[in-house]
């Protein structure tokens, strides 16, 4: 046998020793009815990174030692080793239940904003359920209220603005679904919808655009009775779009909307 396949044998061989060796050691942590050890291995495994390993004892803990000194920390730790292994529902939980247990303590305000962080790891991409990322917004804002004066306003700005901009083109996309289906009038409410939760769009000429092409759907699809009033809205609409983007590249486009609209109400009086 090569002298290197011995060497990677061996290697190989205390690779598994040192495994099966840490392995029982930790079994026998967590078999010990020993809390000051468990205490101990849990802030060591902790200080390391071994968040899978701490987590558990961790756990065990919280109830050992409720209602002593060490109880704050442990806690604290539980809900920071639950983030580590990606468990953000659980250390949003954990992180904000530190800040009803423990509101005058020295790691409050991280509490709290890890609470808030953590909701915004579990926010998902935008085209699922957002209910973590309005809850996420909120614990963000709750944060910022609670500490103005905090180094961690500005992270916190910042985050929002992500989260919103999820939200935009969540209501964005939404309303151009609606578009795509034939269900105008749905599309025309939701891309109102989306200026008014977010005036600033990034979206804006094309919400603009698209409201208009909505209405001049809807007005073209009305009963009689209601047709005038509406292509009256699809005017307003290309005038509130060619006012806001006279140079846009879909101008010609909206044009030929307008005198639709007009044609149609030119029309009523010949």
């Amino acid at each position: 046998m090569r002298r290197s396949n011995i060497f990677y044998l061996v290697i190989v061989f205390l690779i598994a020793v040192a495994i099966f060796t840490s392995c029982g050691e930790y079994n026998k942590v967590l078999k010990s009815s020993d809390a000051n050890l468990k205490y101990s291995k849990a802030i060591e495994y902790y200080e390391q990174g071994r968040y899978d390993r701490a987590l558990p004892l961790f756990e065990e803990l919280i109830s050992l030692y409720r209602g002593t000194t060490k109880s704050e920390k442990i806690y604290f730790y539980y809900a920071y080793s639950n983030y580590y292994m990606h468990n953000f529902l659980l250390s949003s939980y954990y992180f904000g239940n530190f800040v009803k247990t423990y509101p005058t303590s020295e790691f409050t305000e991280e509490a709290l904003f890890m609470s808030g962080y953590s909701d915004y790891k579990s926010s998902p991409v935008y085209s699922l359920d957002q209910s973590d990322t309005y809850t996420a917004i909120d614990n963000l804002q709750l944060f910022m209220s609670t500490y103005p004066q905090s180094a961690l306003v500005d992270s916190c700005d910042g985050l929002i603005l992500e989260l919103r901009s999820k939200l935009e083109k969540k209501g964005f996309e939404n309303a151009f679904l609606y578009y795509r289906l034939g269900e105008y009038k749905s599309a025309a409410i939701a891309f109102k919808d989306v200026l008014k939760d977010f005036p600033e769009s990034a979206h804006k000429e094309e919400v603009l655009y698209w409201m208009l092409v909505t209405k001049f759907e809807v007005a073209s699809k009305s009963i009689e009775s209601k047709k005038k009033e509406r292509y009256e809205e699809t005017i307003n609409a290309y005038y509130k779009f060619v006012d806001s983007y006279p140079e846009s590249r879909r101008v010609q486009s909206a044009e030929r909307y307008f005198k639709l609209s007009i044609k149609y109400l030119d029309s009523l009086n010949s």
